[in-house]
């Protein structure tokens, strides 16, 4: 995603396979968190794909949430549809932790819904916005992505 796109002062902290575990380690040791104007996390699969429960993906992510101070505040974007031949299993994981990650976005912290924007009619992951792996968005799905997050950092409503 073209963090740039949004802002031009906006900086992008990620690397391929990162759970919110470790975004929720590293991200509180660093000291100019607090000095963002909005922090934008992005609830990725990668942590239900290495094992871990849709609980622990949102205690993960709880913790991300009160270790991190953003004068704006928080934006979350929840875990996107996976394509079908990814499997029911993966997609009821996904949608037990959204529901999850709902529950604790709450106060200072906006939730955007990627389902919502992103599923097909049956529920996946829509193919055209997809990479090509059936768990990643392509620049079709950025791009759709993109009007809510920018809605969410101008503060309008979801």
């Amino acid at each position: 995603f073209d963090v740039a796109a949004l802002n031009a002062d906006a900086l992008q902290f990620c690397a391929g396979g990162m759970t919110m575990e470790y975004a929720a380690q590293e991200l509180t040791r660093l000291k100019t968190v607090s000095a963002a104007g909005e922090l934008v996390i992005w609830a990725g699969v990668n942590d239900l794909l290495h094992g871990s429960t849709p609980q622990e993906v949102v205690e993960a992510a709880g913790t991300l949430l009160s270790r991190t101070d953003a004068a704006g505040g928080h934006i979350m974007i929840s875990i996107p549809p996976v394509a079908a031949h990814r499997g029911e299993e993966l997609a009821a994981e996904i949608e037990e932790a959204n529901e999850g990650l709902a529950s604790i976005c709450k106060e200072n912290c906006v939730l955007i819904d990627s389902q919502a924007l992103l599923a097909d009619s049956e529920g996946h992951l829509d193919l055209a916005y997809d990479a090509g792996d059936g768990l990643h968005l392509g620049p079709r799905g950025y791009k759709k992505l993109r009007p809510a997050i920018e809605a969410a950092l101008a503060g309008e409503a979801q």
